[in-house]
């Protein structure tokens, strides 16, 4: 690499803390005649992932129905809820797209 061995050490203990810098990272890789590469991996399947968002905001804007429906002593029964978190969770997948993460 070109370097003392001691700047070495201090580069392998510093990935070992979770120290390094990725400059210090991409130096080190040009000198090794490599190319660093820096990526998040999902965990889930981006399709997973898009739905259990609509879900939640489907669910956050049914709570809000439901609990006017509520003080209106006209409440929802609770299969008929499900139904309709479902189905607004399908909608919201669907005509979302980005805004998914946009609060609330």
């Amino acid at each position: 690499m070109g370097r003392a061995p001691s700047t070495i050490v201090a580069l392998e203990k510093g990935e070992v803390a979770e120290t390094v810098s990725l400059r210090t990272l991409r130096e080190a890789a040009e000198n090794l005649g490599c190319t660093l590469t820096y990526a998040f991996v999902p965990n889930e399947p981006l399709e997973r992932t898009v739905r259990r968002r609509a879900r939640a905001k489907a669910e956050a804007r049914m709570r809000i129905v439901g609990h006017g429906m509520v003080l209106e002593a006209q409440a929802v029964p609770q299969d008929v809820l499900a139904s309709e978190i479902e189905q607004l969770t399908d909608r919201l997948v669907r005509t979302e797209g980005s805004r998914l993460w946009h609060d609330p």
